[in-house]
């Protein structure tokens, strides 16, 4: 790809859209300042749909991730703590409660998608040379590992589901096609948000993501996944002094 972002700076724009929508929904509609006017109301939409743009930013830097890691099992763990951190501040932002069964954070969802860019990729680096036989049985074990992952992402409810680990699937699999990434991402999109206003930034998204130039600007280091229960254990306590 070519453009002037850096893996860094996509991952600032990822937090921050992020927290645009997180803040909306705990702060804004969750303690029912959006009935105070039309225009705070508005604010609040407004900052939902930049926050579209999120989830397909973070799927695009978990597939960077997988593919420049050193350590894939140092990787999965890192994903693996936060996920099991996160998910009392997602449970209060969510309903208030310390513990809600029905909805899994995120980062479960990203969990889900990195074992299962482990196994695409594991397959792929067996079968790519095979017969053609046995690149069919390749091809028929990458759609079982895919189903699989969905079915578990369902399972467990996690945010965005299947469609969520699809998202991944699908940037993973063109990781190495800029164009064909962008198209079938947005495609992807679809499926998350239907048609309407949301999908519309999800798609400004892809077009971030088309200007990344391959680098890794400065090092964040674990602040992207620290920012992820910090920002939402925040925007509870707002909302609870609000109301």
């Amino acid at each position: 790809m070519s453009g002037r972002l850096t893996s860094e700076k996509l991952k600032i724009l990822a937090m921050g859209t992020m927290l645009l929508d997180h803040a909306a929904a705990a702060i804004i509609f969750g303690s029912g300042l959006n009935e105070m006017s039309p225009l705070v109301e508005n604010i609040g939409i407004a900052m939902r749909l930049i926050g579209r743009m999120a989830f397909p930013l973070y799927a695009f830097l978990l597939v960077q991730g997988f593919m420049w890691t050193r350590d894939w099992s140092r990787y999965v763990v890192r994903v693996a703590l936060f996920a099991l951190i996160s998910e009392i501040p997602f449970n209060l932002v969510l309903t208030g409660d310390l513990w809600y069964s029905r909805v899994q954070n995120t980062m479960v969802t990203m969990l889900i998608g990195l074992i299962c860019m482990r196994m695409l990729n594991t397959l792929e680096k067996k079968f790519c040379k095979s017969a053609f036989s046995e690149k069919f049985l390749g091809s028929v074990l990458a759609i079982w590992s895919v189903a699989v992952s969905m079915v578990a992402a369902e399972l467990m409810h996690t945010d965005y589901g299947a469609m969520g680990i699809l998202l991944v699937v699908v940037i993973f699999v063109f990781r190495y096609r800029p164009a064909e990434l962008v198209a079938a991402g947005c495609l992807a999109a679809v499926l998350i948000y239907g048609f309407g206003f949301e999908v519309l930034f999800a798609w400004i998204a892809f077009f971030f993501i088309s200007r990344y130039n391959g680098e890794r600007g400065r090092k964040l280091g674990l602040m992207p996944y620290v920012f992820y229960p910090v920002h939402l254990l925040v925007v509870w306590l707002v909302s609870i002094i609000i109301v």
